[in-house]
Parts: structure tokens; C-alpha cells; sequence
């Protein structure tokens, strides 16, 4: 019976182990988006699920010369979080276009995880804007970059670390807007992907070695 119980435990502990090295992230919400708009018409389409979410929106509008296009191609894995996307517009006269392309994704890790972001940001002119925030428990930055426009690109080169026990935020939204002689553009391409820190698999080892002594004695 004493030798049943010490397998049942260590059966358990590696079941633990297994479901936690397969589903690292637990996502709490997303709101992923794409939209395009004019003065006479639009288009928008949003993600209703943690599925991978791959759409595009786009309006032309002939008559006043404008138009408007927004993707996004995105997807939330159990280890990996990737997005890429943008949005633009433009017009040959006073008659506004826009469009946005957005991902906001909030979710929550168990145990210590390493991890490794690299990605970029890009905007194109003063008709554009890109928003960036990736943060942590108590909103502490975990990679930071609050706002970009007027021909910059930003690019985030294998930044590294431990995200501890929490909940996280990572958000990213461009707009592209356009009217007379303003038109502009946004894109952004990013990965995120996490691993087991290394203490964890120690303790997993040390707890299944105390289990293998002990049935032995």
C-alpha cells in the first residue's frame, strides 16, 4: 500500500509537470482588429476567439479619391505569442480616410518563465501612429516603447528575461489617417515566446528523486 501511494504521488507530480510544460500561458482576454473607413463607407472585422486570427480591411472610395487598408495576422500559442500587421491611408484631397489595426491580448503565467521578444515597429510619416506597451505585474514595463511617428523605425532586437508569477498586458495599436496632403502608415511584426525557467525543472527533479529514495527505502 505504502509503495501504491509513493507511485500514485509521483504519477501526479509528473501529470503537474506535463500539463505545465505544455500550457504556459493562460489567456484572460484579447480584442484583435481591423478596420478602414472613409467618409462613404467601411470595412472592419475582429477576432471572436484566442483562435488565430488572420483578416485585412480595405475601402476605396473613387469618387473623393481616397482609401483606407488595415491586417492583421496573429496567433496565441500555449509558448509563442505573434503578430504582424499595420495600416494605411491616403487621399488626393480633403476628404478623410482611416484605418487601424489593434492587439490587445492580457494573460496570466503559474511559475517563472524566460523569454525572448523580438520584433519591430514602424512608422511611416506624420499621418500614422503606432502605440507599444508590454507590461507586467503592478503595470511595470516588461519591454518598453510608448509611442512612435513621423518616420521612425524601431526594432527590438532578442531583448531577454524572466516574467515572473502574474498577469501581463501586450497591446499594439497602429493607425493610419489621411486628409488633404496627410497620409500615413504603421506596421509592427513581433514574437514572444517563453520557456520553463531552469529552477523549475530542478525542484521537479529534486521532488522525484525524494520519491524514488523513498519507495527504495
Amino acid at each position: 500500500m505504502k509503495s501504491h501511494s509513493v507511485n500514485s504521488i509521483a504519477l501526479s507530480v509528473l501529470l503537474v509537470a506535463s500539463s505545465g510544460a505544455h500550457a504556459q500561458i493562460q489567456y484572460l482576454t484579447q480584442e484583435r482588429s481591423v478596420s478602414a473607413v472613409t467618409t462613404a463607407m467601411s470595412d472592419a472585422h475582429a477576432a471572436t476567439d484566442f483562435s488565430p486570427f488572420t483578416a485585412s480591411a480595405f475601402v476605396e472610395d473613387l469618387n473623393e479619391s481616397s482609401f483606407g487598408s488595415a491586417s492583421q495576422d496573429s496567433t496565441l500559442g500555449d509558448m509563442v505569442i505573434a503578430a504582424s500587421g499595420g495600416a494605411s491611408a491616403d487621399a488626393l484631397n480633403a476628404f478623410p480616410a482611416g484605418a487601424s489595426s489593434d492587439f490587445e491580448v492580457t494573460f496570466q503565467i503559474s511559475q517563472p518563465l524566460e523569454f525572448a521578444f523580438v520584433g519591430s515597429i514602424f512608422s511611416s510619416s506624420v499621418g500614422s501612429d503606432i502605440s507599444f506597451s508590454f507590461t507586467g505585474p503592478d503595470g511595470e514595463d516588461v519591454v518598453f516603447l510608448g509611442f512612435t511617428d513621423d518616420f521612425e523605425f524601431i526594432q527590438f532586437a532578442d531583448v531577454t528575461g524572466t516574467l515572473q508569477p502574474g498577469e501581463y498586458r501586450l497591446a499594439v495599436f497602429a493607425t493610419g489617417f489621411s486628409g488633404g496632403e496627410i497620409d500615413g502608415a504603421g506596421d509592427y511584426d513581433f514574437t514572444l515566446t517563453v520557456s520553463p525557467a531552469p529552477g523549475a525543472s530542478v525542484v521537479l527533479l529534486s521532488g522525484l528523486a525524494f520519491l524514488t529514495r523513498r519507495r527504495r527505502a
